[in-house]
């Protein structure tokens, strides 16, 4: 009895202290309907990519069933392409720099407002026609959700790739 109690205020202690939790950092549970091959690739590209508290989405408006995957030079990039035969989001994450800030024109788009993520993080949404995005920095890491279908146009609203962003982890 003692030693489970002493287990548990370690274990307290280490989440409250540090974060730490019994979840890996970033979450791959949207990628259970990707082949293990191209899952192994983006494990692999994201740990030479070398961001530190780099997330990822857990939730999706379709179930993805593809994933490809670019690594940029330094400022250490990653380039993630989501999808089906059908959509594709591009996640983009990059280490963002001391004095990097998200604005308007951190987004090429037409039309153009801010929005809020679930946990009070603040983004922009674009949209050119072809291409929906949605824009944010947190702890340390720039993200670039971009959404387009195979003909060219955009995919995803604003309230949806909102909540793809919320959901990151």
């Amino acid at each position: 009895m003692r030693a489970t109690h002493v287990l548990a205020t370690v274990v307290i202690t280490c989440v409250t202290l540090t974060g730490c939790s019994a979840r890996s950092h970033p979450d791959f549970a949207l990628f259970k309907h990707v082949p293990s091959d191209r899952v192994a690739k983006v494990k692999s590209a994201i740990k030479s990519a070398g961001i530190p508290n780099l997330e990822l989405p857990t939730e999706f408006p379709y179930p993805v069933t593809l994933a490809n995957i670019s690594s940029g030079e330094p400022p250490h990039r990653l380039d993630i392409f989501l999808g089906d035969s059908t959509h594709v989001i591009e996640l983009t994450a990059m280490q963002a720099t001391n004095n990097a800030v998200v604005s308007m024109s951190s987004v090429v788009t037409i039309d153009e407002s801010y929005a809020k993520l679930s946990d009070g993080t603040k983004a922009i949404y674009g949209n050119n026609g072809a291409t929906s995005q949605l824009v944010w920095d947190k702890n340390g890491v720039f993200y670039q959700l971009a959404s387009s279908n195979n003909q060219s146009h955009s995919d995803l609203t604003k309230q949806q790739l909102v909540a793809v962003a919320s959901s990151f982890q």
